[in-house]
Order: structure tokens, then sequence, then C-alpha cells
């Protein structure tokens, strides 16, 4: 019966949630679930609110790493953005979440830094 010892929704039973061997953290209860469809097991986030945010972080770290993609995640170097991302460039080397907004207003820096240094003042 629902509650009574070594059932799933009693406490402390394999697979309720603290237990172990039970999927998530102990800490942080209800932040993803585990779905199995026809590609196979897969985590979805639970919940809404910051919780709901947290498992979809989880989750995607776990796609990641599960697909050996974990590397190509990078932090954008604009100061301004600092985003996470994943670099699907084909070498592996993208350096911006996005070129044509962070990549552009770094090189346009660059470009007026260097300009700026290399004009000679009237004298």
């Amino acid at each position: 019966s629902p509650g009574s010892p070594g059932s799933p929704e009693s406490p402390g039973s394999p697979g309720s949630p603290g237990s172990p061997g039970a999927l998530g953290s102990p800490g942080l209860p209800g932040t993803f679930t585990v779905r199995v469809g026809p590609a196979g097991p897969e985590l979805v986030p639970a919940g809404s609110g910051a919780l709901g945010a947290l498992g979809a972080v989880l989750a995607a770290a776990v796609r990641l790493a599960a697909a050996d993609r974990w590397r190509r995640l990078k932090m954008c170097p604009d100061p301004e953005c600092r985003w996470v991302f994943e670099d699907r460039s084909r070498s592996g080397r993208g350096r911006w979440c996005a070129t044509e907004r962070c990549g552009n207003r770094a090189k346009t820096r660059a470009y007026r830094e260097r300009r700026a240094s290399t004009r000679v003042e009237p004298g």
C-alpha cells in the first residue's frame, strides 16, 4: 500500500527522492524526472520557477556529457555577455556565442583601439 515500507512513496525506499540510488539530488528534490521514450531515457525538468530552471540546466548538462559534447561548452569572452554556449563549429574553435553580436562588438572595439593608438596628433 502507498506509504508503507518498501513502497515507492515511502521515504527511504529505493527510487524515492532522497534515497540512495534515486535519480536527482537529495538536496534538490523535484529538479528533474526521467521519461522513457522512443529515443531512450531522457531527463525532463520538473516543476517551475528556480527549481524548474535548475532542472533544465542539469538535464542539458547530462545530455551533453552523455553525448560526449561537454568539451564544446564555452563561455563568451565578451564581458558584457558571458553566456555559456555549445560551440557547434566544425573545428570546435568557435569563440563567441553570436559572432554577429558579441564578436562584432569585440572586433569593432579592437579596431578602434588600434586606430586610436596609431593616430598621429598634429603638432
